[in-house]
Formats: structure tokens, sequence, C-alpha cells
């Protein structure tokens, strides 16, 4: 799934937090207590739910995997670029740096079975 162009984004109501665009282009604008439909550019009434949680999809903003916190609390995020990552690895107080590149992570992904779904 494709991100939200800059028209589609000024769409956004304040309170949503993700979106799904489904095939026929329409936009589905969700928060954990409601959610709206963008159909042609034009949003539709909103629908408050209680009692249950919206299961979210995409987040509005990017994903930034320097915020990420990675399971092995010795491993965090040092550096990106347009083709790799470099993480650091503290091995009792000796950083050690390695990097990854795309080739790497996809191939990582593939073998864990990772499909565009799961990005979504």
């Amino acid at each position: 799934m494709r991100d939200l162009t800059e028209e589609e984004l000024k769409l956004a109501p304040d309170w949503a937090t993700h979106y799904f665009k489904d095939d026929d282009g329409d936009i589905l604008f969700e928060s954990t207590n409601g959610y709206q439909w963008a159909v042609g550019l034009k949003l539709k009434k909103r629908v408050v739910v209680r009692g249950y949680s919206v299961k979210l999809s995409k987040p509005i903003k990017p994903f930034e995997i320097s915020r990420y916190q990675f399971s092995d609390k010795d491993i965090r995020f040092s550096n990106l670029c347009n083709s790799k990552m470099e993480l650091a690895l503290d091995d009792c107080g000796i950083e050690h740096y390695f990097t990854l590149h795309k080739n790497d992570a996809i191939a990582i992904a593939k073998t864990l079975g990772i499909t565009a779904k799961d990005l979504t």
C-alpha cells in the first residue's frame, strides 16, 4: 500500500492516528474510538466506536526506526542512510557496530515470511 498524497493527508481528521486505503481508493481514517471514510476526497460522517477498539491499520506518520526498541536491549539503532542502517551492540561495555544493508533486510524478511500485507 502506498503512502497518502499531500491532498489525502489534508483530509485526515485531527483525532485520526491511522489509515487504511482500500482497493477502490477510499480511505478509512481510524483512531481507538472512531473511524471515518474519505470517498473521492470527501469525508463521510464520523462513526464513534464505544466498548471496543478499532484495529489500527497504518500510522499516518511514517514509522521511525530510530525510536524502535529492539527486543535485545543490548542492540540500539545508530545511523541510517539510503540503502543501509548501522546498529550498535553493547557487549559488556564495549560497543560493536554492524551494518544491515537493504538487501540483507529483504532476505531476512523473506525468510521470516513477511509479505506486503504485514507491512500495512
